[in-house]
């Protein structure tokens, strides 16, 4: 996203840190993903400071989550090593 969509906020806004932490990676990380320009999330206001979108960021989340594998017990075959 670039500066002229801060006008589309649809949630609240959330500092680096704070969504740094909410998708699982450390501060300097999320902010070397914006000077290398691969964070898609990032919106950059007054005063230098980069603000997230919190429904941005949901939907970020939500696009790349991959939900473990789930396994019974009883889909389970025991081989037997000859």
């Amino acid at each position: 996203m670039s500066d002229t969509a801060i006008s589309t906020i649809r949630g609240d806004l959330l500092s680096l840190t704070t969504t740094a932490r909410k998708i699982g990676v450390c501060s300097r990380a999320l902010r070397q993903w914006i000077y290398d320009q691969k964070c898609p999330i990032g919106y950059r206001i007054i005063g230098g400071q980069y603000k997230f979108d919190s429904a941005d960021i949901d939907d970020y989340l939500a696009a790349i989550y991959v939900p473990a594998a789930t396994y019974s017990t009883s889909s389970v075959k025991s081989e037997a090593i000859v």
